[in-house]
């Protein structure tokens, strides 16, 4: 269910890095509804949910605009500040989740210091109706229904699903989200052709019934891909993300933001005698529109900000990779992998910043901004494998340098903070923001067995790995008022860190056994807020006959848990050990799976509905004590699409 070591499927084409790999074909039977709980299992990685919902990712102590998250090749992170938010992702449609952690990426766009998530969805193979239902025991808001249908002809297949999940995220505030699929998949020997849809809605609902906020996600997105005589394989990506986003969160603070991507990608891959690489070119624009009406709690100031920003990149992207199996017994291959990225952009900048004293219009200021910049990756790295004893190892090192231009959200607050303090006559000693560039280096070792006879040992495999980041003009924010923000540029900081994992099989493999552990030296918390210092998961799967016991254990240390750097409160540490038991049927044409979940097995904290609890700070939806149901029905022939 889980591959930890040494297999990159995806990433192939990548230098060689850390990459986990996980396939949901099981998942539902422990009860994981959430892309959310699935990724908090994996190694390196941090997700983190507000109270109304939204769910930002982190690996390696990076932050959550710092990781891409793709969806079937296509980026879903907001243009406005590049962070993706996990709750627009139903997990159910699909079919494999890839963690490329290290800030090695080149195929995936600019300023990936984190990682990479590559998240793929379901394809249709066979004619199916399949029902889930989820509902929750300990608190009967937490539901999920669903439903989808798929058919598969010759060349052709098809199909769609609908979702619809409700959760109390910080115990009172009901978030309801309705997730609508589609996919048509063309195949024929020469090329495939993949379309497919995805809409989103979120609402978070007051007690009251009065509706907070929401936001809506359209994703659009088409895979080509061929083969031709004497120029051999290639592919084709494009895709459009549409969000929009009304919220009222408190009565001195109103947004209406409009957020559009659309991007092109081409590639081919190379092969020739000890030769292998891959070659790309891409195309992305990102627009942002915004309205903010802000009002300063302590005065009778009111900001009126409106702003349209515009960022058009494209270039190209390659990896070039030399191979050779050395006539030496203990060592089957010796790579060695050079990556280059560079692309030009284009940023336009249109905006209008009203301050206004009651209704007296006192200021305006007005920003129309147009320039253009280079960003580029490198990467160098090198790949050993070979034996030891009866055991496999396998040994590589990357190291390179990557830039992340400002955000479009973080060149709007620059502008907006620098009226703000004009306006304070506190003058503004940074010049401009600027972007940031990253040296990382990643070193990593595994070992593993897989061993072909019937001993009670079947498989096992550990690895240990090292890292370092090395940040110049890191940007990070600090507070003017209560709701104005500056972003700021860090001369120097780095994040450091350290990977250890195991995985084994025993008994004919009816018993799998993970854990994996990392530990981070961040340079500041006012830099990397809300990273857990000392994480690690251990996870124990037992199948008997119909029946399947899983154990999952997960462990953070104390973090300081800031918000543009103003320190709340230091968290304590955190653990919650999750139980699942569930039985898997095939009754005529239907297979059957029921799952019974235990969320925080070993706590009696149930959900927190007085914001004056002492503990209210502190609420987690998912390390809340929950206890659930889960029913699976598929209806289906057995026609596979080889």
């Amino acid at each position: 269910m889980v591959n930890i070591l040494g297999s990159r499927r995806i990433s192939d084409g990548e230098i060689s890095s850390n990459t986990e790999i996980i396939t949901t074909e099981k998942i539902s039977e422990r009860g994981i509804r959430d892309i959310t709980e699935l990724l908090q299992e994996m190694e390196a990685v941090n997700v983190v949910t507000s109270s109304w919902g939204k769910q930002q990712i982190s690996i390696r102590g990076s932050n959550a605009n710092e990781v891409s998250v793709y969806l079937d090749g296509i980026k879903i992170n907001r243009a406005i500040d590049g962070i993706a938010d996990l709750a627009f992702i139903d997990l159910s449609d699909l079919a494999t989740v890839e963690v490329i952690r290290g800030g090695n990426s080149l195929l995936f766009g600019p300023g990936n210091f984190g990682g990479v998530v590559l998240l793929h969805s379901s394809k249709p193979d066979n004619n199916s109706l399949q029902i889930n239902r989820s509902f929750g025991l300990t608190d009967d808001s937490d539901q999920d229904i669903g439903g989808a249908l798929t058919f598969f002809t010759g060349s052709l297949a098809g199909g769609g699903r609908f979702s619809e999940k409700s959760r109390l995220y910080d115990g009172r505030t009901l978030h309801t989200a309705i997730y609508q699929n589609g996919v048509l998949d063309f195949n024929t020997p020469f090329v495939r052709m993949i379309a497919r849809k995805m809409e989103v809605s979120n609402s978070i609902t007051f007690p009251s019934g009065s509706i907070l906020s929401s936001d809506k996600m359209i994703v659009d997105r088409a895979y080509f891909s061929g083969y031709m005589p004497y120029f051999g394989d290639w592919y084709t990506q494009i895709g459009q993300r549409k969000w929009m986003w009304k919220d009222n969160f408190f009565s001195n603070l109103e947004r209406d933001l409009d957020d559009n991507s659309n991007s092109f990608r081409i590639g081919k891959s190379l092969l020739w005698q000890n030769l292998s690489g891959k070659f790309q070119w891409e195309v992305e624009s990102k627009t942002y529109n915004a309205i903010q009406n802000i009002e300063d709690i302590y005065s009778d100031q009111k900001l009126v900000d409106k702003g349209e920003l515009i960022h058009y990149d494209n270039g190209w992207a390659g990896i070039i990779r030399y191979e050779v199996q050395p006539e030496i017994k203990e060592i089957e291959t010796i790579r060695w992998e050079l990556g280059l990225r560079n692309s030009s952009s284009h940023y336009e900048h249109q905006q209008v910043v009203e301050i206004y004293n009651d209704t007296l219009l006192n200021n305006q200021t007005d920003y129309d901004i147009n320039y253009n910049f280079s960003l580029s990756t490198f990467r160098l790295g090198s790949f050993i494998s070979g034996r030891l004893g009866k055991s496999f190892f396998e040994i590589f090192f990357n190291q390179g340098v990557n830039h992340r231009p400002p955000t479009l959200n973080d060149q709007l607050l620059w502008h907006t903070s620098k009226t703000w303090l004009n306006q304070t006559n506190v003058m503004n000693i940074e010049p401009d923001l600027k972007k940031e560039y990253v040296t990382t280096t990643e070193l990593s070792a595994n070992l593993y067995s897989d061993v072909r006879t019937e001993r009670a040992i079947n498989n096992w495999g550990i690895g240990i790995g090292v890292f370092r980041n090395y940040y110049l003009d890191k940007i990070y924010y600090q507070a003017l008022t209560e709701n104005i923000f500056e972003p700021v540029n860090r001369n120097q900081a780095w994040m450091n860190g350290m990977e250890f994992r195991f995985k084994g099989a025993i008994l004919n493999k009816s018993l799998d056994f993970g854990s994996n552990l990392t530990i981070l030296y961040p340079s500041e918390d006012i830099i990397f807020p809300n990273k857990p210092k000392f994480q690690g998961n251990i996870n124990i799967d037992m199948l008997w006959k119909s029946f399947r016991l899983n154990l999952s254990h997960i462990y953070q240390g104390r973090q300081n848990y800031l918000i543009h750097g103003i320190v709340i409160q230091n968290i304590a540490s955190r653990k919650s050990t999750n139980v699942t038991l569930s039985v898997h049927q095939h009754i005529w044409m239907f297979d059957i799976t029921a799952s019974y979940f235990i969320k925080n097995l070993f706590s009696d904290k149930v959900t927190i509905v007085n914001t004056a609890h002492p503990d209210y700070e502190n609420f987690n939806y998912y390390d809340n004590h929950r206890k659930l149901i889960s029913i699976k029905i598929i209806l289906g022939d057995k026609t596979k699409n080889k």
